[in-house]
């Protein structure tokens, strides 16, 4: 494949994460630009869901590390937290072998996202149906401990959790 075609959709990509996690004078600007960059998330993560463009490693890679570094940077904004959590449960359905290929990463930056954020217990069903998928995959050792950390810090941090 031509370079350009593999670097012009990850620059695109680069480029759209770091302008949304930019921080903005308002919280305006964001909310005005968020429904359409959560909806093109949305579909590329669909898309890789169902099956298509599993030849394009850098770019998968390059879609769920941005997708969690937006949930991870945005994640504070109540407004967000739907749609966030939504993307999250998206990273869940992937199909077995790319979820296997990436679990380090997903466990990884879902651990920062558990440690950044205070979810409410209702929005903790997305993050649950990621450690499962993790927990399914035990052939990568440091995927499951970066999801055995997010138990832990839950359960030292909330005592409704730790009785």
């Amino acid at each position: 494949a031509d370079w350009h075609d593999v670097v012009d959709p990850i620059f695109g990509l680069e480029l759209l994460t770091n302008m949304t996690c930019m921080p903005h004078g308002t919280s305006q600007s964001l909310s005005q630009i968020w429904p359409l960059v959560s909806t093109h998330f949305e579909r590329l993560i669909l898309y890789i869901v169902g099956g298509h463009g599993s030849r394009d490693q850098q770019f998968i890679e390059r879609l769920i590390v941005n997708t969690l570094r937006l949930c991870i940077r945005l994640i504070g904004n109540v407004e967000l937290v739907p749609t966030l959590l939504m993307l999250t449960q998206h990273l869940a359905r992937l199909p077995e072998g790319l979820f296997n290929i990436y679990s380090e990463r997903i466990a990884c930056g879902l651990l920062v996202l558990v440690k950044e954020s205070d979810l409410q217990h209702t929005g903790l069903c997305a993050i649950f149906s990621l450690l499962r998928r993790i927990s399914e995959s035990p052939a990568s050792v440091g995927a499951c401990g970066a999801g055995l950390e997010c138990l832990n810090h839950w359960l030292a941090d909330d005592v409704e959790l730790s009785r």
